[in-house]
């Protein structure tokens, strides 16, 4: 099988005209990475002023074959604009958190299963590859379709519904911020408190067992910041 990088490179701007294909309505984001255990690029949508969404498709190298998966990460300005508020710093040009495409189509679906992306080789015919990203196209056309379509409505009930199972959809947030601000500004306000709630308690408990770490402590220090903001933000009374 050819391994060299140029043959990767191919594979990669194969793979990524195909997406193109399928999704017109993306446009590609980035030049996309090509190294020995990776072969990814973006695309990404706008659906209104300050929002949009961006798919993250990646090759990973396993074994002798390369698994495929597809992330989406979802992108307000008025909520990251929450965001920049408790932070202190402009965050309006982040994501406010992503999820795996096939955990959440599958979750959708009922389907009581192991998380299993498909795999390829990477000399696999050019129709091979199509047919595993057609799949992956057609999930996220289902996944939008079930929260009510391409638009704002839409996007706030995905990312609700996102917010609500974070559990069962491959749901991944830097810094656990972002999900509570998106849950405040799109009314959710329970559970912001819940998602609050698990993350001081998280944090806690990393500050027991790390406290003697100069860097852990600096760093609780800003992150308790963060939390008081959020609670005044949330008219709640400060963490005893």
């Amino acid at each position: 099988m050819k391994t060299n990088r140029a043959f990767r490179v191919e594979r990669m701007y194969v793979a990524r005209k195909a997406w193109l294909t399928l999704r017109p309505l993306e446009r590609p984001s980035g030049r996309g990475r090509t190294i020995k255990s990776e072969l990814s690029f973006r695309s990404k949508r706008a659906l209104a002023p300050g929002m949009k969404f961006t798919a993250w498709v990646q090759a990973l190298k396993f074994e002798k074959d390369w698994l495929l998966k597809v992330r989406l990460a979802l992108f307000d300005a008025r909520a990251t604009t929450v965001e920049s508020f408790v932070h202190g710093s402009d965050r309006t040009g982040m994501g406010l958190f992503d999820f795996d495409v096939l955990a959440a189509a599958n979750f959708m679906d009922g389907k009581n299963i192991p998380w299993a992306p498909p795999t390829f080789a990477l000399d696999a015919d050019d129709d091979e590859i199509a047919r595993h990203l057609t799949t992956y196209s057609r999930d996220i056309d289902r996944l939008w379709q079930f929260a009510g379509g391409y638009n704002v409505e839409g996007f706030r009930e995905l990312a609700k519904w996102l917010l609500r199972n974070r559990n069962d959809v491959g749901f991944v947030s830097t810094d656990g911020i972002g999900p509570i601000c998106t849950a405040l500004e799109y009314g959710e306000r329970d559970l912001a408190m819940r998602f609050l709630r698990e993350l001081e308690d998280a944090w806690a408990e990393r500050r027991r067992h790390e406290q003697h770490f100069d860097l852990v402590r600096d760093i609780y220090a800003r992150v308790e910041g963060d939390h008081a903001r959020l609670r005044a933000l949330m008219d709640l009374p400060p963490k005893g």
